[in-house]
């Protein structure tokens, strides 16, 4: 026979299945486990599970913090313990555990292959052909204390405080969709223009194939990277840097149609509406050919000078050839 009250534990559950669910068709445990191994006299929870559940930790409080992830987890013990069917210690989601995962992680030569990893567990959920990539590079800044070797440096600011530190981000990201392919961190004083031949070959050894189309802003535009992607075998698409006689040039371009010297095509594109064609713009390609010390190849540019005349800055298509 049963004596006294009853005693009752209530835990909220919030999205943490859902967050869980996500993690485990990524396999983002079993990952990390595989990059990262575990030391000989590890205890408790896994590599990869600590992954996971710190992981959870920032998508739903939204907070980066080390030293808040410990609470958060025994006040979600019970669901989280029924997620991973084992238990947690109270020493496994300390800030010192954590800043140990985090030191023996973030290094390249792991973290790459993390990366790499978890976008292949994507193909069984995103089963698309992957044909364009685009390259782009941010900035985030923060009331952080400038360290000499340190990430966060002052350098031109996307965000208008340069007062203030920062780090910058480089991804490759697939198109159309824009789901996230590989990422690389650099201090904030770093230019972006340097940042993209790195990613395109980390992008190259995560993908395994080429013809790829990379796209990007006018500082992918530069020579060298043009001759990078040219020479393994893509193609790219980017805006022309209005940079030394690019200028006249172009205007030399759309005076020519407007002066009646130049034929042009006229561009035709069908709406939602079956049978009904609208008039998009009329345009012609100029070709010029360009030579680097590793590659060769031919550039068509499309110009659109219709009413009111202006011109579309890009490149349409590259043939690339060997020497």
């Amino acid at each position: 026979m049963i004596t006294g009250e009853p005693s009752f534990y209530n835990e909220r559950v919030d999205d943490i299945p859902l967050l869980w669910g996500i993690c485990q068709q990524l396999k983002i445990a079993e990952v990390v486990d595989q990059c990262l191994g575990s030391h000989g006299s590890h205890q408790g929870l896994s590599n990869g599970l600590l992954a996971v559940g710190w992981l959870i930790y920032i998508l739903t409080e939204g907070d980066h913090r080390k030293c808040a992830v410990q609470h958060w987890v025994e006040r979600h013990r019970l669901t989280l313990e029924e997620l991973m069917q084992c238990p947690i210690r109270p020493t496994d989601f300390t800030d010192d555990r954590l800043g140990i995962f985090l030191t023996r992680i973030s290094p390249q030569t792991i973290w790459h292959p993390v990366e790499a990893g978890v976008w292949c567990s994507t193909l069984l959920v995103y089963e698309r052909v992957l044909e364009q990539v685009h390259l782009d590079a941010t900035s985030s800044y923060g009331y952080h204390t400038r360290a000499v070797d340190g990430l966060m440096q002052l350098g031109h600011s996307k965000d208008h405080r340069p007062d203030l530190p920062q780090i910058k981000l480089m991804a490759g990201a697939r198109c159309p969709g824009g789901f996230p392919i590989a990422s690389q961190v650099y201090s904030g004083e770093c230019a972006d223009d340097p940042l993209y031949r790195p990613m395109i070959s980390q992008v190259r050894q995560i993908v395994g194939k080429p013809g790829l189309l990379y796209t990007g802003d006018c500082k992918m535009a530069s020579a060298a990277t043009r001759a990078d992607i040219v020479s393994g075998g893509d193609y790219y698409l980017v805006p022309m840097p209005m940079t030394g006689g690019a200028p006249e040039q172009m205007r030399s371009w759309v005076d020519a149609v407007v002066d009646g010297n130049q034929e042009v095509r006229l561009c035709w594109g069908e709406t939602e509406e079956r049978g009904y064609v609208r008039l998009l713009g009329t345009g012609y390609s100029v070709e010029r050919k360009m030579r680097v010390e590793i590659a060769k190849w031919e550039t068509h540019f499309q110009r659109t000078p219709s009413p009111p005349f202006h011109s579309l800055q890009l490149p349409i298509s590259t043939f690339p050839y060997t020497l």
